[in-house]
């Protein structure tokens, strides 16, 4: 009566189980959109207008096997609560050949596509030797093909290969050897896929940045060889910069470097190839603390990322911090590319 979303639930102390709740929940929310879609078409309005926002993302939520619909629920439910897009809009059945065309259509127009995979390989549309659930990956990868579309695989952080079937590990196997460009299979919680998925796509916001940027690579011992030929990059391209020492000094000496490029730089690149993830966290917080206490020379940060593949991904948001991809194979293109959008952005913002 007032305007304000209240939901039909009961806390989990009262009723542990919350799937009840979270169903009537969806149905109320899918009520009143088809209300207010037909309240649209009798005044004239455009339906697509009432139920998101043109610059709404879109993110293609792949079918899942049975066993998955409530994790699949409970992300779609977060995002749709984002003001995220989620596809398809309708189920679609696993069984049908239309719904391959249907997956399609429909990857077309996201941002991203997330496939949620256990240890069932799942049915198979009639006349078709793949799964529903592989194919959908197929047309994905496809799709990438002809425009950048990542996509998130994902499976439960304690997931074993050994509990699949003989099918399913086979294709979890394939998406793990080679998942293609801007391809990752994740093993999280669903708490993690659901900020990992957003920060895809609702990538943090670009800070200003001074002109002849300064540039610090923090990097472990066995990732140096990696930051001296970024350095060496950034340097062709007239940029300053330097690297975390790796050996030579003391443990606290160390430190009071590291200290001391994070007061000076104007970008702090974290390097996530052979470190692990605790370490990338420690330095991005310890550098999230430095850039609170900046008043006026702002800091950017990127975790630039690599293989070796079925690393975690480093599980941490801040407006602050980008991430930074790149194959097993380095190119000075790669910092170019880097230069020109962080140059485009500082103009952007001027």
């Amino acid at each position: 009566m007032n305007g304000k979303e209240e939901r039909f639930r009961r806390t989990t102390q009262q009723d542990p189980d919350q799937r009840y709740w979270q169903r009537l929940d969806d149905l109320a929310r899918d009520i009143a959109n088809l209300l207010k879609k037909m309240r649209g078409m009798a005044t004239g309005e455009e339906p697509a207008l009432i139920t998101a926002a043109p610059s709404s993302p879109v993110v293609y939520l792949a079918e899942v096997t049975d066993d998955l619909i409530d994790q699949r629920d409970e992300v779609k439910r977060a995002l749709e609560q984002r003001n995220v897009k989620v596809l398809p809009e309708v189920e679609l059945l696993q069984s049908a050949p239309a719904s391959i065309e249907a997956a399609r259509l429909a990857l077309g127009r996201a941002k991203l596509s997330v496939h949620l995979l256990g240890q069932y390989y799942g049915r198979k549309p009639a006349g078709e030797e793949r799964s529903f659930i592989h194919l959908q990956y197929l047309e994905a990868l496809e799709e990438s093909k002809r425009r950048p579309l990542p996509r998130l695989s994902w499976l439960q952080k304690d997931f074993d290969f050994e509990s699949a079937n003989e099918r399913q590990r086979e294709f979890l196997t394939f998406l793990e050897d080679d998942p293609g460009a801007d391809g990752e299979l994740l093993k999280t919680g669903v708490e993690e896929l659901k900020d990992i998925i957003m920060s895809k796509v609702t990538p943090p916001p670009v800070l200003p940045l001074e002109e002849d940027p300064f540039f610090y690579i923090s990097c472990t011992p066995a990732d140096s060889e990696r930051a001296r030929r970024i350095l060496g990059c950034l340097r062709s391209e007239n940029c300053q910069g330097i690297i975390s020492p790796v050996e030579g000094a003391d443990e606290e000496t160390l430190r009071k470097h590291h200290r001391a490029n994070l007061r000076r730089c104007d970008v702090l690149m974290i390097l996530y190839g052979r470190a692990t993830e605790v370490w990338v966290q420690d330095r991005a917080l310890e550098a999230w603390g430095v850039a609170k206490r900046r008043k006026k020379k702002p800091l950017r940060m990127y975790v630039y990322d690599w293989p070796p593949p079925m690393k975690s991904d480093v599980g941490i948001a801040l407006h602050n911090l980008g991430r930074w991809e790149s194959g097993e194979e380095f190119t000075c293109d790669e910092v170019r590319k880097l230069l020109r959008t962080m140059n485009s952005a500082a103009r952007r913002d001027a």
